[in-house]
């Protein structure tokens, strides 16, 4: 477990840079606490109902949607990132689907062993984001 943390590290303090610093080059103060909740969430409400909220950026400070972003960096890297390209919600559920007919996957049917290997992953990568986070300036 350490040396899988170990080795998220570097990619996350990357996927940090990336997309969670302001304008003034600083992490705006509510992704910490954006990191620190998202686990209890994925607990509590599941890792899709976490990810759907977390997609939502309306009446948040700071967009939530850009700390899944940076952990789909980390999660998939290399894969396109623009607006029109998939979100992380949309990469878990594609990738968790059972499809027994290519064009006609249902959005019911969902690997529940990938869904929770998926969703062990993104908490070890939650981990290694607060330890990364600690090596940038908050803007508080």
């Amino acid at each position: 477990m350490k040396a899988k943390i170990n080795t998220l590290i570097p990619p996350c303090r990357t996927a940090i840079n990336n997309h969670l610093k302001n304008e003034n080059g600083e992490i705006p103060k509510e992704f910490k606490g954006y990191i620190a909740s998202m686990g209890a969430s994925i607990i509590q409400a599941g890792l899709l109902a976490t990810l759907a909220f977390y997609q939502n950026d309306s009446g948040k400070k700071a967009k939530s949607s850009h700390l899944l972003k940076a952990i789909y960096d980390v999660l998939k890297p290399g894969h396109r990132d623009d607006t029109d390209g998939p979100t992380l919600i949309d990469y878990v559920i594609r990738q968790t689907l059972i499809r027994e007919n290519e064009e006609e996957a249902s959005l019911d049917i969902l690997d529940k062993e990938k869904l929770l290997r998926y969703q062990q992953e993104i908490e070890d990568i939650l981990v290694a984001m607060k330890l990364a986070l600690r090596t940038f300036k908050i803007d508080e």
